[in-house]
């Protein structure tokens, strides 16, 4: 019996070896190498001025290049602390659809209006997973750190019930409790996880062929097995941690920039869309959500609602993934500059 455990170890090994060895030939995604968070107040960033491998996908048709910034951002532009009071300064916060891993840092949204806007500076901070309460946490550090004119913020349906810590607490963000208090969950990764960011092998298994997310899909729809007065309690629940998580996000965010000018660029309903359907499909509680944010947000004079749903709409040719990609549901080269000329053309930057 210990013969053949000791066979099975060495020949797993062996086989290991081999993987290991042949997707390092390969423009596998890099760990992207996120900074320790072991306290309130530490600031979630990436390793500075690296270069990143990225890919769209797993089968290597699609490969990215990125960079970080002297701040950790993924940007080619470098941050300066101390800026003039005559030069103007936007800083756009948000999730994965601002730090854009998809798309080369120069075909970004907020590249886009940098171009446009020269004697503008655009700072972007933006992290993958990062909820509404985590937009408060960024948006506390760039008052602090950069005091900007104006704030950009992305919006994006999963934002909403993600900033309760009871729900969802990705490590190194910051949550609400049940106290509607902000807390902020430690990140620092175990010996396991930095060794494995080394491996060529592990990093395909988990960035880009998405194994976790593999697993957690196929244990979700064997949930869905739940009978339909669940499914109702369940959806009713998710609409309360949204409008609650809504109303605590517009409610503290005047109270860490001011009165300074906002805009919300609201994602559009792309599930729809490629139904053909012109409206959000409000029978979806993401979706329910987002209008009740749009609803709320537009009542205070403060804030400027950029729905992005009708722009969607008006420049679908009816091809599927016509926004996006085939395995990736964010934002493509095209849509960041639909995104960025519909700002343009709000004048919000100018």
């Amino acid at each position: 019996m210990v013969k053949k455990i000791t066979y099975l170890i060495y020949v797993s090994i062996v086989i290991f070896c081999i993987l290991e060895i042949f997707f390092r030939f390969f423009p596998v995604s890099d760990s992207l190498r996120v900074r320790d968070v072991s306290s309130v107040g530490d600031r979630y960033y990436f390793k500075p001025n690296q270069t990143f491998n990225r890919q769209i996908g797993y089968d290597f048709k699609y490969p990215i290049i990125k960079k970080t910034n002297n701040y950790g951002y993924f940007t080619n532009h470098d941050f300066k602390k101390n800026l003039g009071d005559t030069e103007n300064l936007v800083v756009v916060i948000g999730d994965s659809y601002v730090e854009a891993l998809q798309v080369a840092n120069d075909d970004t949204f907020h590249s886009e209006l940098a171009n446009e806007y020269s004697s503008h500076f655009v700072y972007p901070i933006g992290a993958s997973g990062a909820p509404l309460s985590q937009y408060l946490t960024f948006a506390q550090f760039a008052e602090k750190e950069f005091n900007p004119d104006k704030y950009i913020f992305t919006i994006i349906q999963n934002d909403f019930d993600e900033s309760w810590y009871s729900k969802y607490s990705m490590g190194g963000f910051s949550y609400f409790n049940k106290n509607e208090e902000l807390l902020t969950q430690p990140y620092l990764p175990s010996n396991f996880k930095k060794l494995a960011r080394n491996s060529a092998f592990l990093r395909w298994l988990h960035i880009d062929f998405k194994l976790s997310r593999r697993i957690k899909s196929i244990v979700s729809r064997l949930k869905q097995s739940m009978n339909l007065q669940n499914k109702i309690q369940t959806k009713e629940l998710n609409f309360k941690t949204f409008t609650e998580a809504s109303d605590l996000f517009l409610k503290r965010l005047p109270k860490i920039i001011g009165s300074k000018p906002v805009l919300f660029l609201v994602n559009g309903d792309k599930k729809s869309i490629y139904m053909n359907l012109k409206k959000r499909n409000l029978k979806d509680s993401l979706q329910s959500g987002m209008h009740y944010f749009i609803k709320e947000a537009s009542k205070i004079d403060q804030f400027l609602v950029l729905d992005l749903q009708e722009i969607f709409v008006a420049n679908w040719n009816g091809q599927p993934n016509y926004f996006d990609f085939e395995f990736d549901s964010h934002w493509n080269k095209r849509t960041h500059k639909f995104v960025a000329d519909v700002i343009i053309q709000s004048n919000f930057v100018e």
